[in-house]
């Protein structure tokens, strides 16, 4: 399992969100912060195809669930 970094802008001019995924494949994560955009932030000006960075397990504090969506300032 590992926590994959997007970022997405909303609007122009609008400050960067990131947002960890917490997936078991790049494949899955991609299919979850897909959903994210489309769902709950529903239009974003600009936002990333590949993810900019990525955590694995071994290095998480807490335990987290598959599909878990985080910000930017979550503790992972």
């Amino acid at each position: 399992m590992k926590a994959y970094l997007f970022w997405y802008v909303s609007a122009q001019g609008a400050t960067t969100e990131y947002v960890y995924v917490i997936a078991l494949s790049y494949k899955q994560a991609k299919y979850f912060w897909f959903n994210y955009l489309k769902h709950v932030v529903g239009w974003a000006y600009d936002y990333d195809l590949e993810p900019c960075d990525e955590i694995d397990k071994s290095q998480f504090i807490r335990s987290h669930d598959v599909g878990d969506i985080l910000g930017q300032n979550a503790v992972i």
